[in-house]
């Protein structure tokens, strides 16, 4: 293992041994802790796909999104079930507990690029959904990201907020940590949302 020395000066050097302080860790245990944890931003590509590769997506050719949807094989996955003009999915590294994504069934960019009815739609299914969430796992906030940087297909990723989670007031990386459950526990998840939603409109 390869030893690094960091440079810093006093006022920063107080507060992240504050910090480690409080963890109960050494300066240097709290850095290299630090590091690992965020390594995976640290090397994140910090260019965009080639231009004709993101134009394709957008128009829908070979859409990851489009081809899950149409399967039923999402491999970041598991369907919860179909809502009236999109599809909840259980996202598979619960990192975050009962994080999911809402998919719409149209392949668009936007929200502002359905229809004004499929916009409803779409709106009162992520409603439905949330408070859905809200009830099974009893979260103090829910966080919605409609992202799509790297998939140019309408989703919504719902990562409920739970007290003394990490990053407190700011948005969570679902990604931060790898967290698999076992095939019941992914069950358990599934069923007890899915059962929450019978009887709310919209639920297929």
């Amino acid at each position: 293992m390869k030893e690094i020395r960091i440079a810093m000066n006093d006022e920063l050097e107080r507060k992240l041994g504050g910090r480690a302080s409080e963890l109960g860790l050494k300066l240097g245990e709290f850095l290299a802790e630090a590091i690992k944890r965020y390594a995976d931003r640290l090397v994140r590509p910090k260019v965009w796909m080639p231009r004709e590769s993101w134009d394709a997506l957008v128009r829908g050719d070979n859409c990851p999104d489009c081809a899950h949807l149409a399967s039923g094989e999402n491999p970041h996955g598991y369907r919860i079930t179909d809502l009236r003009v999109s599809r909840l999915d259980l996202m598979k590294n619960q990192f975050v507990p009962g994080c999911c994504v809402l998919y719409s069934h149209s392949h668009v960019v936007e929200p502002y690029h359905l229809s004004v009815e499929e916009r409803v739609h779409y709106f009162e299914d992520l409603m439905r959904a949330v408070q859905t969430i809200a009830e099974v796992f009893r979260p103090i906030k829910l966080n919605y990201q409609i992202l799509g940087n790297r998939g140019p297909h309408l989703h919504c990723h719902i990562q409920p907020r739970f007290y003394g989670d990490a990053e407190p007031g700011w948005p969570i990386d679902p990604y931060k940590e790898q967290v698999v459950l076992t095939r019941k526990e992914y069950e358990d998840r599934v069923r007890s949302i899915r059962k929450a939603l019978e009887g709310k409109e919209g639920a297929v």
